[in-house]
């Protein structure tokens, strides 16, 4: 009976040995199935059951060239380290180099794996495509692939980056995508800490052709964070950040779009700094961690865009200034751009720290087309610093509005916009069009006290051709419209007879907040 037992244990030990960890050392850059490859080294990580490390001890250059698609990582918990090369010391000196025209460089499909410290380059589509769920890549270079960096397809909880310079991935230089994240079932991915579309430095431009991260029919996932060193810098690229077709949306936040590392120099994208054509995505935040500097872009800072772009919240980052506040690092076209029927979206909020500065701009401030409609925009500076006491202009309007039953300002403490220093007029209403836009509770041609003029280029408010608009109602929603010495504060004008059925009232024009001082226009209402 004790032999019996003894047997059992034996047996049972072994088993357990048999399931643990196993680590399998790749010193053979040649792509066969013998001892020491990566194809044998995966592939003996498929076969056991444990939780297995890919370790590496290769010669100088480093590189495994592979003549055919590698096999796809299977066992769950696999560790692929290439930080444990001799001389590795913060960059990746493991290179999987995809020039043979296989798709992926490593594709992994089990959960819980931890890919690190690989450079992986050429690959015929992406160089890492995960599958499964809660992975990370950290410390990899993904670049000159002909697609994506990195792909996320169909899977959840990820995480993309690190805490350190170690874990940053640097993602550049690929034919369409930094990182591509698509499909339903693709939620609570984090993408924290990277280089997108730059050299290691973070100081040079190496442009993902399409762009830098690519949100497409997911949902609930974040890009940055509120710690410092979850910023990623996503500059260089065509566009920064593209996200279409979400639904339960995309946080994107504490993020450099447009800037180099420092955030004070541009590095444009050469389109659109973070595109909008889903539902529900949040671009920044109330506390000034949450932050997204967007500015020095080829194009607009920000695009929201089609009719599937409704219920976003854009609040609380700098759009065209650096992240000082008090200097100009312009986007070259808009600041915000609402476009193609995009509704109901909010710019700016009523709590402390919610609204953006939208200031330095080569064109507008904000630009609502033609047919964007019941979008609110609150408790933002256009046109001036941060601290709201001196302009740093848009070149042209502050706002700019030619779609139907938008609202600049309201009646709550926290909804005044202060629109002043621009170009051109402070606001303006375009065009018949831009019918039912309400106008209530800001500051026009003013600091932020309300006391001092910081007058726009022409008019502080001008309707043109519109009907039944609102300039200023009760209960608090006047508007204060002073300081333009060199034209009207408001001013409505007509080039057809449509300009009717529009209200001012319970505006101060020409004076300060107090009402009891002036700081004058040259016509208060034309």
């Amino acid at each position: 009976m004790r032999h019996r037992v003894l047997l059992v244990v034996v047996l049972f030990l072994f088993a357990a040995g048999f399931a643990q960890g196993a680590t399998y050392n790749v010193t053979n850059p040649g792509d066969t199935n013998a001892n020491g490859s990566l194809r044998w080294a995966i592939n003996q990580a498929n076969a056991n059951a444990g939780a297995d490390t890919i370790t590496f001890s290769l010669s100088s250059p480093y590189t495994i060239q592979p003549t055919g698609e590698l096999p796809a990582v299977l066992g769950n918990s696999t560790t692929v380290d290439g930080n444990s090369q001799s001389g590795y010391s913060g960059a990746p000196l493991v290179c999987i180099d995809g020039r043979t025209n296989f798709n992926y460089g490593l594709h992994v499909i089990a959960s819980n794996c931890l890919i690190r410290g690989l450079l992986v380059t050429r690959c015929n589509d992406a160089a890492i495509r995960l599958r499964g769920e809660k992975h990370r890549v950290e410390g990899c270079y993904v670049m000159s692939n002909k697609t994506a960096g990195i792909r996320i397809f169909m899977s959840p909880n990820n995480w993309v980056g690190g805490t350190n310079f170690a874990t940053r991935n640097v993602c550049s230089s690929n034919g369409q995508y930094g990182i591509y994240v698509s499909e339903e079932g693709t939620t609570n991915n984090r993408i924290f800490g990277n280089y997108i579309g730059t050299d290691p430095t973070g100081r040079r431009a190496q442009s993902n052709l399409y762009s830098g991260i690519f949100f497409y029919t997911c949902s609930n996932n974040i890009v940055g964070g509120t710690n410092s060193w979850e910023r990623n810098l996503i500059s260089g690229n065509h566009d920064g950040v593209d996200v279409y077709y979400t639904s339960g949306g995309v946080t994107i936040q504490g993020n450099f779009i447009g800037t180099d590392v420092t955030g004070t120099n541009p590095l444009p994208n050469e389109g659109i700094g973070v595109t909008i054509g889903g539902a529900n995505n949040v671009v920044g935040g109330k506390d000034a961690a949450a932050r997204n500097i967007i500015s020095g872009n080829k194009y607009y800072g920000v695009s929201l865009w089609y009719d599937t772009a409704t219920g976003n919240v854009i609040r609380g980052n700098y759009i065209g200034v650096d992240t000082t506040g008090v200097r100009r690092c312009a986007n070259q076209n808009h600041g915000i751009q609402v476009a193609n029927i995009a509704n109901n979206n909010t710019i700016g909020g009523t709590a402390a720290g919610e609204g953006n500065v939208i200031s330095g701009n080569r064109e507008n401030g904000i630009l609502i087309s033609q047919g964007a409609h019941h979008n609110t925009l609150y408790g933002n500076l256009i046109g001036l610093n941060a601290a709201g006491t001196a302009a740093i202009s848009n070149r042209v309007w502050g706002v700019r509005i030619q779609g139907p039953s938008n609202t600049v300002g309201g009646l709550a403490a926290g909804t005044r916009n202060v629109v002043s220093g621009n170009g051109a007029a402070g606001i303006w209403a375009d065009s018949t069009n831009a019918c039912r836009t309400l106008v209530y509770g800001n500051y026009v041609g003013t600091d932020i006290t309300g006391s001092n003029a910081v007058p726009n280029g022409s008019y502080g408010i001008d309707v043109s051709d519109a009907a039944n608009c609102q300039i200023g109602t009760s209960g608090g929603g006047g508007n204060l419209v002073s300081g333009h010495a060199n034209a009207a504060g408001i001013q409505v004008s007509t080039a057809v007879p449509s300009a009717t059925g529009n209200v001012i009232r319970c505006n101060y024009v020409g004076t300060d907040a107090s009402g009891r001082f002036a700081i004058p226009n040259y016509v208060g209402i034309s």
